[in-house]
């Protein structure tokens, strides 16, 4: 969410995730993503790209970022102003939505000309912008998503709309809690909001040796918000690939219609040697 964190660590990261949100609801959400970022030391600089893919219902997003990082060292920590540039596809399945005065025998007639029949799409500019400041012991940062606003243009049965990505604030942070030498305690916070209602996240994990981690996760902040609770899992299989787990039980009173929430993921680590060191000197007698 944020492209401030492009080059944040000194290794290239990939990461594939899926969630299955409200496993039981008919057109409950669903989101695929792709991530990859890496540092790039000669520049100070980082570079990433984001894809993402959310279902819900009878629409469908997918957006596509390149991402860049300038990055600072200071004596405290590493410091990352990012911008996200790419493009969001807005598309909207007619056929699976209804409407009261609608004629569906032998075919679709939503009988409303803004409401389209069949399978229809909207491609529109998007941009992003955060920072990012991360230490071994702390990490926070703030994006804007959405910043132009962006709105795409679909057709329906006669008659045309217009749909209008909101523009979105995403701050998050977290601090390292050392208990002994094989285990560290991570508490941290998420906020997100679309200027008209916002939402928290409040997370604690706990880290066996960097190899193993376990925790919970409540997600809400009000009674009209409340969502879920959370358990999850994750665990090293090898020193590059890590995999996890977790299960959201819903708080809200939608967990009389559903079994839950379902998330996975992968993600695997290529080290890469810091190019801004010198490497080491070697004398040639030859030209002593």
């Amino acid at each position: 969410m944020n492209p401030a964190v492009a080059g944040s660590e000194e290794y290239v990261d990939i990461m594939a995730l899926y969630r299955a949100q409200w496993v039981g609801i008919e057109g409950a959400p669903s989101t695929q993503t792709l991530s990859a970022h890496m540092p790039i030391y000669r520049i100070s600089s980082g570079v990433g790209l984001v894809v993402i893919n959310d279902m819900l219902g009878a629409q469908r997003t997918t957006t596509i970022h390149a991402t860049y990082a300038y990055r600072r060292k200071f004596r405290f920590g590493n410091l990352g102003v990012g911008v996200g540039v790419g493009f969001f596809q807005k598309a909207i399945d007619g056929n699976k939505l209804r409407s009261p005065e609608g004629n569906y025998t032998g075919g679709i007639d939503h009988e409303d000309n803004f409401i389209p029949g069949q399978m229809v799409s909207g491609l529109g500019p998007d941009l992003s912008g955060g920072i990012y400041f991360n230490n071994k012991k702390v990490y926070a940062g703030v994006s804007i998503n959405n910043l132009l606003g962006s709105k795409v243009t679909v057709d329906g049965q006669g008659a045309s709309s217009e749909i209008r990505l909101p523009r979105s604030l995403n701050a998050s942070g977290g601090y390292t809690i050392t208990l002994n030498r094989n285990l560290n305690l991570q508490p941290n916070v998420q906020v997100q909001t679309d200027f008209k209602t916002f939402q928290t996240g409040i997370n604690l994990i706990l880290y066996y040796k960097d190899n193993i981690h376990g925790g919970l996760a409540f997600r809400g902040s009000t009674g009209n918000n409340i969502d879920g609770l959370s358990a999850l899992f994750g665990v090293r299989l090898v020193k590059q690939l890590h995999i996890g787990y977790s299960y959201d039980f819903s708080l809200s009173k939608l967990n009389q219609a559903n079994t839950g929430s379902h998330e996975v993921f992968a993600r695997y680590i290529i080290n890469i040697k810091d190019g801004s060191k010198p490497g080491k000197i070697i004398y040639n007698p030859r030209f002593l």
